[in-house]
């Protein structure tokens, strides 16, 4: 089953591009795990793989590698903006 998103119901067609590149990064990331790649990765990938094998396709694992890199990347600016805010902004955590 494929997601849908409601702000892009047409994605080949209002992002025929961006969506072309997802399915190619995708399909590369199926032949990986088809090739047993995970097993020559880190043991952080090994890590992954153990707790996602069982309850995801290789398709939905693929899917998922192919934007987690983007999630993480653009995730990290921020959380390390608002962490040291609350951090800051606590009085025991201040420096005197």
């Amino acid at each position: 089953m494929r997601y849908m998103p409601a702000h892009a119901p047409f994605p080949k067609i209002t992002c025929s591009k961006a969506y072309a590149g997802r399915e190619k990064n995708v399909a590369a990331f199926e032949r990986y795990y088809d090739e047993n790649g995970p097993l020559s990765a880190s043991h952080f990938v090994k890590a992954g793989q153990a707790s996602n094998g069982y309850y995801l396709s290789v398709n939905n694992q693929a899917r998922l590698d192919a934007v987690n890199g983007h999630a993480i990347l653009a995730n990290t600016t921020p959380t390390a903006f608002w962490t040291l805010f609350h951090m800051l902004s606590e009085d025991l955590l201040q420096f005197r």
